[in-house]
């Protein structure tokens, strides 16, 4: 895994690295460190003075933990780890939507897998496709597990903030409190499983015209779309725009939020979250 030595500075000053996969050299071509060995502390100067801004690293679960504490953006868990049989299972209906649908889904791969000479078999956030399954994923033992996220995890909240109509206010509070209690209780939930990778700063987009909702939809890596308001003609008109987009689109009416019902809320988000329609 190819990381940042501004992000290694951090991380080796609190635990050991694990090896490096490839050397690294000065400018006249020495090898400072050498494939193997694992690069302290008191290197990382060394090796930005070379003009190192970035080295591989071998791949394990520990570490890659601690990549994601750092930096949860770029080091996105695995929401499971699944065998090679059922990664082939997942691969086939995948295949189906994304033949169906011109939204694109992907499984991608959170690490990286070895052969016994050192030499990359799985990169770091490769596609498990077909392709990658016949080429390399058949060659390997049965038992064989794949830690595994998706494409899709960002969540639209779709409301209406214009001030418009008379109960304007009721309707901002509403809206105004559902996206509080997302971002509250997804960034410190443990039980909201399925969302571990969401940032909810980032990865909850409000979306407050009706007619911005499909090329939000498009371009935002989106998994669940959740209609914050009454579905009116407009509305209807843009839901239809995605669904023709995307026939297997997720989507979820919230009811009004309260103290008392937010976990309810927040279960259901994820119910609907994790569905796969075309299963």
């Amino acid at each position: 895994m190819k990381i940042a030595l501004s992000l290694l500075k951090q991380i080796a000053a609190e635990t050991e690295l694990p090896p490096l996969l490839n050397a690294i050299k000065d400018t006249n071509g020495q090898i400072l460190f050498a494939a193997g060995s694992k690069l302290k502390n008191k290197d990382m100067e060394k090796a930005a003075a070379a003009g190192t801004d970035a080295v591989d690293l071998a791949y394990n679960h520990d570490f890659y933990q601690q990549l994601n504490r750092k930096d949860p953006l770029t080091y996105k868990l695995p929401v499971k780890n699944i065998s090679r049989d059922d990664l082939a299972r997942e691969i086939k209906f995948i295949s189906f939507a994304n033949q169906n649908s011109a939204h694109q889904r992907k499984i991608i791969f959170c690490g990286e897998l070895y052969d016994e000479s050192g030499n990359i078999i799985l990169k770091f956030e490769e596609e498990l496709n077909n392709d990658i399954y016949a080429e390399k994923i058949t060659r390997l033992s049965g038992e064989q597990y794949f830690p595994v996220r998706y494409n899709e995890y960002k969540i639209i909240l779709l409301v209406n903030l214009k001030p418009s109509g008379d109960d304007f206010i009721r309707r901002f509070r509403l809206n105004a409190d559902m996206t509080y209690n997302l971002i509250k209780e997804i960034s410190s939930n443990p039980l909201i499983k399925l969302l571990s990778n969401l940032i909810p700063e980032k990865d909850i987009l409000i979306v407050d015209q009706p007619r911005d909702l499909l090329e939000a939809y498009q371009t935002g890596d989106v998994r669940l779309i959740l209609i914050g308001d009454a579905v009116d003609t407009e509305y209807k008109k843009a839901l239809v725009a995605v669904k023709k987009y995307d026939p297997y689109a997720r989507l979820m009416l919230a009811n009004r939020t309260n103290p008392n019902n937010v976990m309810k809320f927040l279960f259901d988000v994820e119910y609907f979250y994790s569905q796969d329609k075309w299963l």
